[in-house]
């Protein structure tokens, strides 16, 4: 397994119940990676993804020959190169992130969410599309 770091741009999601502009603390981290970025302060800045997941996906920066960047998807990097994903994690998922990690900036009080596994999740959006947006491939 390889153990380089590399530097990730990550996707937000923007509910109603994160807080609003720079006040967040993903807005804050946005701003380290992108100093260049616009923040809105009439935006809810609430959860920020780091991972895979098509809804939002990471994207990495790359450092060339020319010392410019070069972004690509963090998913694109993982099938490249497959010394990024342990043995034992790609034996039962692929190279790929079994995972999703978030870091939530809460306004106001959120519900118990539960999310089911990728079996069930698949079952669920057979079901109810509608109620179980997604996409499980």
């Amino acid at each position: 397994m390889d153990t380089r770091f590399f530097e990730l741009r990550c996707g937000y999601k923007a509910y109603e119940w994160g807080r609003i502009g720079h006040t967040s603390c993903i807005a804050k981290y946005l701003l380290s990676a992108e100093p260049h970025r616009v923040i809105d302060d009439n935006e809810h800045y609430s959860e920020l993804w780091m991972g895979v997941h098509p809804a939002s996906p990471s994207f990495v920066c790359l450092s060339t020959e020319c010392n410019s960047e070069k972004i690509v998807f963090l998913q694109t990097l993982l099938d490249a190169d497959e010394r990024l994903v342990s043995y034992e994690v790609a034996q039962v998922y692929g190279r790929t992130l079994p995972f999703l990690f978030k870091v939530l900036s809460v306004r106001t009080a959120l519900s118990i969410q539960a999310h089911p596994d990728k079996r069930l999740a698949e079952i669920l959006h057979y079901q109810y599309p509608e109620r179980y947006p997604g996409i499980y491939t």
